[in-house]
């Protein structure tokens, strides 16, 4: 019984992990693609 919760615990710590670098990869590469389009805006004029 204690091993299947910590194992499930384990799994759960994972997925939230996994999750969270996906989110912040997403969060980067929004801003990146947003301050390129900004950059963009400004070179052309």
């Amino acid at each position: 019984m204690r091993y299947a919760h910590a194992s499930r615990t384990a799994i759960s710590l994972c997925a939230t992990r996994t999750l969270r670098e996906q989110l912040s990869a997403y969060a980067l590469r929004a801003r990146f693609a947003n301050s390129y389009q900004l950059l963009n805006k400004t070179g052309k004029h």
